[in-house]
């Protein structure tokens, strides 16, 4: 059984974007004059579409959970996912941050020309959840790929 995750506040983070230069040079100042070291991180704001995905991520390696997306017994298989999910959340982001807002369907399209989707057939049979209720047999569907099962 895994144990219970609580979100909980670790670090104060401020965006340089919103400090003047005289406020970032003062903080910057503070932290050395007090040894307050200062780490690497990665920061997604709530608005972004990602924010409660990266929250599901966090939470489940916090509580010993294995990631959709990554395996331990094969490190070539690993690289390979890395290098794809790299890739489409590189071009992702690129359209926001352009202006571009992607829809599903390009969501799709792109996941597949990366090799984290494959299209299929859709099969009631094989099929369930969403597309069982608006496919018909035989239309397109986007599945994970190989590479994005959990389980080789």
């Amino acid at each position: 059984m895994t144990e219970q995750f609580e979100r909980e506040e670790r670090y104060v983070v401020v965006k340089i974007k919103d400090m003047t230069p005289a406020q970032r040079v003062a903080l910057q100042c503070h932290l050395e004059e007090h040894g307050t070291p200062t780490r690497e991180c990665v920061v997604v704001e709530p608005d972004w579409p990602i924010y409660e995905i990266v929250w599901h991520l966090v939470e489940r390696l916090a509580t010993g959970q294995r990631l959709p997306f990554m395996t331990d017994d094969d490190p070539d298989r690993l690289q390979a996912q890395r290098d794809a999910l790299l890739a489409f959340a590189q071009e992702g982001f690129g359209a926001c941050f352009n202006g571009c807002d992607w829809d599903g369907a390009s969501i799709q399209e792109t996941g597949f020309e990366l090799g984290l989707l494959d299209e299929v057939a859709f099969d009631p049979d094989e099929h369930s959840g969403p597309a069982a209720e608006c496919c018909d047999p035989g239309d397109t569907i986007y599945v994970f790929s190989e590479l994005m099962r959990s389980e080789p």
